[in-house]
Order: structure tokens, then sequence, then C-alpha cells
């Protein structure tokens, strides 16, 4: 099995990123070893040239974002997590406002949405009814 640049990126980034300083450093002495041994140590450039998309790809994956028509304090945005089943660490959530949603939370994850909005309530009664709703 061949391992592109943008493999070894990624798992360098998900071996390190919640370690400490030390250890991720000690991962990266290892990762070259490696590439040492295996005689691949010219692809390690490409790998820390692929590290930063890779890595803004694996955060995106790992953000929740939390929409709301007013500003949500964090107990409300924490319940609201709860609420759904999620967990997440505070700096992978975000929060948008957004008043067309008139009440409610949309939660929106890298595997779906849950919408508990106001304004997901009264689309789908105007779809109900024949109406066109507001979005279309």
């Amino acid at each position: 099995m061949r391992l592109f640049p943008k493999d070894l990126a990624k798992a360098l980034y998900l071996a390190t990123s919640d370690q400490t300083e030390k250890k991720a450093a000690a991962y990266v002495k290892n990762l070259a070893a490696v590439a040492r041994e295996h005689g691949i140590e010219r692809s390690l450039d490409d790998v820390l040239k692929a590290l930063p998309s890779v890595m803004e790809e694996i955060d995106a994956s790992r953000r929740i974002t939390i929409e709301s028509a007013t500003p949500i304090d964090d107990a409300t945005a924490k319940s609201a997590l709860k609420a759904a089943g999620l967990k997440a660490k505070d700096e992978d959530v975000v929060r948008r406002v957004d008043p067309a949603l008139v009440g409610g939370i949309r939660i929106r994850t890298g595997d779906g949405v849950i919408d508990a909005t106001v304004r997901r309530a009264i689309d789908d009664l105007a779809r109900a009814i024949g109406a066109s709703p507001a979005n279309d």
C-alpha cells in the first residue's frame, strides 16, 4: 500500500492535534525516522505542504455551527448541543445569528443539520397548505 503525502499529513495531524508539544515533537521525529528508513524522506516536504489544507479539512469536519435568530449565551449553546446528543470542545463550536430564522435553533455538523427553527416550521406549514415557502 502506497501512502500519499496527504495521507501522511492527515495521520500526523490526527496523531498530534490533541497532544502536548513534547509528545507532538516525538511523533514528528518518529515520522522523520520512518521516512529515512524507507527512503522517502524527500516526500516530507510534500507532507508539510499538504498539512494546512488537511488541518482545515479535519477541523471543518469537527466544527459545529449553532444558528439562532438572536444571540445565545454559552449555557444555551451547551444545552442545545446536549439536547441534540452532541459533544464538542468550545473551540469547535461556532455561533451565528440569522434573524431570518425568527426563533429556535439550527445546528449544523459535518454529518447534517438539526433544524428546530420557527422559519422551518413556517416553511413546512406553507408547503402543507400549498403556498410557496419564503426560502424557495
